[in-house]
């Protein structure tokens, strides 16, 4: 190859670099240099600025500090908001052509995240992401993961779909400061939540919206024996999930199978439950019939899959996961999945498919007489499916 070529390539490949560049526009950059507008708090807690260089990514001139609190044993009901939120006012019609909002976050413990999306006058669309204890994650979200929060007391949207052009502010919310909140009394969840009891951190750093031909993750193909959708493919660099009862999760690119993982490591033993929560709300599984999805443990676990439906109507079926790190197929039937004992929504009517809201994994061990043990359970890309080919034994 000549001389003359290469440079040829070189100018080509620049070329390419600057316009790739150029294609991803910010509606708005908050780099937190000066003070903390736009941004502001609700419910309790602080916000500042730091610029000390310990406490910031790589490149970063400053971050928004929030300082929040998680009192399991005492109830939100005097502060104006129960539960502590960020909130970024945004001027209506600025984020309409958003494809993405992305930026840096640090949490000093292994913590799930809700990012809120509110609209004038209607919904507040939500996405969880998942942060790691102690290390700066960046965090990118799409607006065609958002789904409508239809709690009871959430706003109700006119046209049930998020309007780019009418939100009027962004939050950031600490999901342990919910649980606080409003499961404060409840015993095993004071026990769940005690470890995450205190003032906590969160950093926020270089916080942009943008907007143009952001690349968005492409969703891999299902196995060829196969149709459905998939519950979460592990595609992305965020964890969408919400994990309680334990502040150790993160990707595991060589799990004991052949496919990316979520790796939980926690303590298995009396009153330890550990639950791990996926949203169903995008998720179109009214022609499919079976969970299914790739697991491995440490030690063995006793595996409670479950599904949520929109009335708390909640099913559940037990899986085994052997340990020694043997991977399994687990292929959860769900016509055949039980009701809850505690759910009477459940008891007075079958599931339905097209009313999920929530996937619930849990350890619950401890409820056969599990010993005090460190654990770790690996789950791979999860999907439901319309079996198609060939009988699948159940587990």
């Amino acid at each position: 190859m000549n001389a003359k070529t290469v440079i040829l390539i070189a100018l080509v490949l620049l070329w390419a670099g600057t316009v790739s560049q150029a294609q991803s526009t910010a509606l708005f950059t908050d780099a937190f240099t000066e003070d903390t507008a736009p941004w502001t708090n609700l419910g309790g807690g602080t916000i500042a600025i730091t610029h000390q260089a310990s406490d910031l990514p790589p490149n970063a001139k400053g971050a928004l500090v929030f300082n929040y609190t998680v009192n399991p044993q005492k109830q939100g009901a005097n502060n104006a908001l129960p539960f502590q939120v960020l909130i970024r006012p945004v001027k209506q019609g600025t984020l309409a052509s958003l494809q993405a909002i992305r930026f840096q976050a640090y949490s000093d413990i292994g913590s799930p995240f809700i990012c809120a999306l509110s609209e004038h006058q209607g919904g507040r669309y939500l996405q969880v992401f998942w942060l790691p204890p102690k290390t700066w994650q960046e965090i990118t979200l799409y607006p065609k993961d958002f789904w409508l929060s239809d709690n009871k007391g959430d706003p109700p949207d006119p046209d049930g779909k998020l309007d780019l052009d009418q939100i009027e502010a962004i939050g950031i919310v600490p999901v342990s400061t919910i649980l606080s909140a409003f499961m404060g009394t409840d015993p095993q969840i004071v026990g769940i939540l005690q470890p995450s009891s205190g003032q906590h951190t969160l950093r926020l750093a270089d916080f942009e919206a943008l907007s143009n031909d952001t690349p968005v993750p492409s969703t891999p193909r299902l196995p060829d024996d196969e149709k459905g959708v998939w519950i979460d493919p592990l595609n992305q660099d965020a964890i969408h999930w919400f994990l309680i009862g334990s502040q150790e999760m993160q990707y595991d690119p060589h799990p004991p199978f052949p496919d990316r993982a979520l790796a939980v490591h926690y303590q298995q033993g009396p009153d330890r439950l550990i639950l791990l929560l996926h949203d169903l709300h995008r998720v179109a599984m009214g022609n499919t019939d079976r969970i299914v999805f790739q697991a491995a443990a440490e030690k063995g676990v006793r595996l409670a899959v479950s599904l949520q439906m929109k009335d708390g109507a909640r099913y559940f079926q037990i899986v085994d996961i052997p340990g020694d790190s043997k991977p399994t197929t687990v292929s959860v039937n769900i016509a055949a999945m039980q009701p809850a004992p505690d759910s009477q929504e459940a008891l007075s009517h079958p599931i339905d498919t097209n009313q999920l809201t929530t996937l619930i994994l849990a350890d619950i061990s401890f409820l056969f007489g599990q010993p005090e043990q460190h654990n770790t359970i690996w789950i791979g890309p999860v999907r439901a499916v319309q079996q198609t080919i060939g009988p699948k034994t159940s587990k």
